[in-house]
């Protein structure tokens, strides 16, 4: 039976590392994916084998941890929707700085939100801050390299700045990931 309790610590303080490696920074999905899984297997293990008080209670010490983080992320992940959605509305209303400072604040709670990076390289363009318009869409295509936006705003800003060949490539690669946009068709043409 030590071994078993020996095996189970290593296991917890495993769980438990992931956690702080995984919730430290802005986790990608499949780090999320396996500390959620880790969780689901050790609620298993708790409910089969309950008759270890010590093990039960380092297991539930964990998972306390667990959701405690877990609660953590979602509450940043909701701030930051919020904050997108109000930079969002300033670009409806064309306020292009008060969407910066919106999308830049969305960004400092979820540091990997493609979209809040797409948008703020939009703001950035319409305010004519082109270097600062492509190192957001670069960034945007980093995070997310499915995300046609990204590519629209690249090649938008690469256009504009006269750098055709670039840009017409920018654009192919963004209908790679949707043929549909009529944006990106449009800087094909």
């Amino acid at each position: 039976m030590d071994t078993e309790n020996e095996f189970l610590e290593t296991l917890v303080d495993h769980f438990l590392a992931n956690i702080r490696r995984t919730y430290v920074r802005a986790p990608e999905p499949e780090s999320l994916s396996s500390v959620r899984n880790q969780a689901k297997k050790l609620e298993e293990y708790l409910r089969s084998n309950s008759n270890h008080p010590t093990v039960a209670a380092m297991i539930e010490n964990a998972l306390s941890k667990f959701e405690f983080e877990e609660d953590q992320w979602n509450g940043k992940m909701r701030m930051a929707d919020e904050l997108r959605q109000k930079g969002n509305g300033c670009m409806q209303g064309k306020k292009f700085r008060d969407a910066v400072r919106e999308y830049t604040y969305a960004l400092e709670w979820n540091p990997m939100d493609s979209k809040a990076y797409s948008s703020r390289s939009l703001a950035f363009y319409m305010l004519g801050m082109d270097i600062e318009a492509l190192d957001d869409a670069e960034k945007c295509v980093e995070i997310d390299p499915k995300f046609s936006r990204g590519y629209l705003r690249k090649g938008s800003v690469l256009l504009r700045n006269k750098e055709f060949a670039k840009a017409l490539e920018t654009f192919q690669e963004g209908l790679e990931c949707d043929l549909t946009d009529q944006y990106l068709n449009r800087g094909v043409r």
